[in-house]
């Protein structure tokens, strides 16, 4: 069998094919298929963008199990005893400090990783006031934005449990949280995506994967975001200030780590599209915003070389101030090269070892979660 076939065959029994089934770039997909990977392209084209593998038999950072021999393991599959829990409490951080208590240590260096808190900081700094805390356990607390964690026993020796992370919906009643609600998963969860991992109560580990999680916004719709080296774990670093609350048990998790990387591409597929429509939706809302973050956004534009950037001229074309509507519209290419974003938006974490951070860091916390009883439709 060859590396393709392997990869391939990998890949539909995981069911990630749909994350990276075509390029979204009409000049990338004309070159789909020539064996070259080019700018753009990524891991959304196969066969000219394979994920990493030496096959020296050792798990490497940036190999995967979905993708590589060195990284394959048994998981469970879908046929042992599940433990299902619902979220209660999220938990994302906004400042640097909190960044090193929350998050995945995704290069192996000792540090969490996670750029999140950088990025929310700038925002807010210039008129896009997210209070992403109190918005997203609203969501949660109003029955809108249900997340729910699968552990499944393995039924096998040597084998190791299957966890996931997934949508769900109200099935009868808004739930309370206390242990005995029932939910529903939602129609599009992919209850065959998930990541190997081991769980000895109160300690879970899970290996790097590549996941796509979905976030609901009020007014802008959801922010999907499809992460490499996706991990879901209890905290390890006995410094670390969560690391005595940090558990995984029948009664429910406490203080559990969610985390990954997005690649370049899902930056510019993914996650700029969406702060586009955010910026948006907070101009038509905020006047006081508005002001601000037209300052900040509109016809502020700087060379870089972020794809789509390398010649903008501030003041033309994408970048062109607009005058002819208040607020004025901001167009994903002023978010995209933005000077203040630029820096936010970078790759942070090297996980392929090549010497060139390719992830840009992003992580939260599960504050709690509790027992729930999934009804499957």
């Amino acid at each position: 069998m060859t590396r393709l076939d392997r990869v391939m065959s990998a890949l539909v029994l995981a069911g990630v094919v749909g994350l990276f089934a075509g390029c979204e770039d009409k000049a990338s997909s004309e070159k789909c298929g020539d064996g070259v990977c080019d700018p753009g392209e990524n891991w959304s084209c196969l066969p000219d963008c394979l994920p990493p593998c030496n096959y020296d038999g050792v798990c490497d950072p940036g190999e995967y199990r979905y993708s590589c021999e060195d990284c394959y393991y048994t998981c469970s599959g879908n046929t042992g005893y599940v433990h299902d829990v619902i979220v209660s409490e999220i938990f994302l951080p906004t400042s640097s400090i909190e960044e090193g208590e929350n998050g995945i240590d995704l290069d192996g260096d000792g540090d969490m990783d996670n750029k999140l808190g950088q990025l929310i900081n700038v925002l807010a700094a210039n008129g896009l006031d997210l209070d992403l805390n109190q918005l997203l356990n609203d969501e949660i607390a109003t029955g809108r934005l249900l997340l729910l964690g699968r552990i499944r026993d393995s039924e096998q020796s040597n084998a190791f449990e299957n966890v996931g992370l997934y949508r769900g919906e109200i099935y009868d009643a808004t739930p309370v949280f206390e242990g005995d609600d029932s939910v529903t998963f939602a129609p599009d969860a992919d209850t065959n995506l998930f990541t190997c991992g081991e769980w000895i109560a109160p300690v879970l580990e899970t290996s790097p994967s590549i996941f796509r999680i979905s976030f609901p916004f009020p007014g802008v719709g959801e922010l999907s975001l499809t992460l490499s080296s996706f991990q879901i774990r209890t905290v390890s670093d006995p410094d670390n200030v969560y690391f005595d609350t940090s558990a995984v048990t029948e009664a429910g998790w406490t203080d559990v780590m969610v985390g990954g990387g997005l690649s370049p591409d899902a930056v510019q597929r993914e996650l700029i599209p969406f702060l586009t429509l955010y910026i948006a939706n907070l101009m038509t809302r905020d006047a006081s915003a508005a002001e601000s973050l037209a300052t900040t956004f509109d016809g502020n534009c700087v060379v870089s070389e972020i794809p789509g950037c390398e010649a903008v001229v501030s003041g033309e074309g994408e970048c062109e101030r607009d005058t002819s509507v208040d607020p004025p519209v901001i167009t994903e290419t002023e978010v995209r090269c933005n000077d203040l974003l630029t820096s936010a938006l970078a790759p942070d974490v090297d996980t392929d070892g090549d010497g060139e951070n390719d992830l840009l860091s992003m992580g939260f916390r599960i504050s709690s979660a509790v027992p729930v009883t999934i009804v499957e439709q």
